[in-house]
């Protein structure tokens, strides 16, 4: 689990403890609590479980970082929002 750690790449604040506490079920995925930007834009919001990026599985800002590391311009997200998972195409350049 992480503390509350911010990734200015893709303006996310999150924790990866909050999210298990809140959803059970979820076997992984970080808690958006705070977002900003390109992600914001896109219609992610405070309170969206971040399940994956790209198809890769999300339990760190350190993953957001590293998934985002070699610039993309685009990228797809998996997120939990209530009791349904939504794909959510987020634009970066």
């Amino acid at each position: 689990m992480v503390k509350s750690t911010s990734c200015p790449t893709a303006e996310i604040t999150g924790r990866a403890d909050d999210a298990m506490a809140r959803f059970k079920r979820l076997e992984h995925g970080l808690l958006v609590e705070e977002v900003k930007g390109a992600a914001a834009r896109a219609g992610v919001r405070p309170g969206d479980v971040v399940l994956s990026l790209n198809g890769q599985p999300i339990d760190s800002v350190e993953q957001v970082r590293a998934a985002l590391a070699g610039k993309p311009k685009h990228v797809a997200m998996l997120i939990q929002r209530n009791d349904r998972q939504v794909f959510v195409p987020v634009e970066l350049g």
